[in-house]
């Protein structure tokens, strides 16, 4: 039987580039963005058919705002009797939206559109927000319209391109003006709602979205019913 010899250069080629590949692994899988959030409805609340739901609201290319993109809901009853409502959003489902070109956005062009006095340093800093409501199902799979919206809330949970603060104005059709403003973080952060209406000029609103600490998460955010929007929703309650 004749054995074939071993090429020694071939086989020192082929020991270096299993150890340069044992060398190079691949690249780290993404971070975990997944976070667990929890929500109190108003008391009294028929928890009956109810859903919570997150989703975001996409830009156009024509400027306009488009059918909401649902990212999750669960049952409303999915809580403790008469508690708070777990909601959970995976990393995956958060990375989605953020990959969305038509939910990250520029500050300037998406957010402050339409605003009045807006300043934000950086101005180059994209956003993407989710935000959160409750409404009636019919059955599983019926998504939310403003036929069956039921509750709202004004915190979300926005992604940031980088750290950024900003201010605007914004004239309501009611004659009234709010001022708002907002030191935001990098990445995904609870971001919170909260309203001033000095006494001293109750036809104008101060109203504050900042990001929370980590720690802070676990407070729940408030569902309302969809009417005044200058209703604070913020950790401390907020005053009128």
């Amino acid at each position: 039987m004749k054995t074939r010899a071993v090429s020694w250069p071939l086989l020192g080629a082929c020991v270096a580039l299993t150890g340069l590949l044992t060398a190079c692994p691949g690249p780290p899988p993404p971070a975990d963005e997944s976070v667990a959030l929890r929500f109190s409805l108003p008391e009294g609340a028929d928890r009956s058919n109810l859903w919570i739901a997150a989703l975001y609201y996409p830009l156009e290319a024509n400027g306009t705002v488009g059918q909401p993109v649902l990212i999750t809901s669960t049952p409303a009853g999915s809580g403790t009797s008469g508690g708070d409502v777990p909601l959970y959003l995976s990393g995956y489902a958060l990375r989605q939206a953020r990959n969305s070109a038509k939910c990250t956005t520029p500050f300037l062009t998406g957010e402050a559109s339409g605003k009045q006095s807006v300043s934000v340093t950086p101005n180059t800093v994209l956003t993407c927000n989710v935000g959160f409501l409750a409404y009636t199902a019919s059955g599983y799979g019926t998504m939310p319209t403003l036929d069956n919206l039921k509750y709202t809330s004004n915190d979300l949970y926005g992604f940031a391109s980088e750290a950024f603060k900003y201010s605007f104005v914004n004239v309501n059709g009611d004659g009234t003006r709010s001022t708002e403003t907002g030191t935001r973080t990098a990445g995904w952060s609870l971001v919170r709602r909260e309203v001033l209406n000095p006494s001293a000029t109750p036809q104008e609103y101060l109203v504050t979205m900042n990001s929370v600490a980590k720690e802070n998460q676990a407070v729940a955010l408030k569902l309302r019913e969809p009417r005044d929007p200058f209703r604070s929703q913020g950790l401390a309650g907020g005053r009128q």
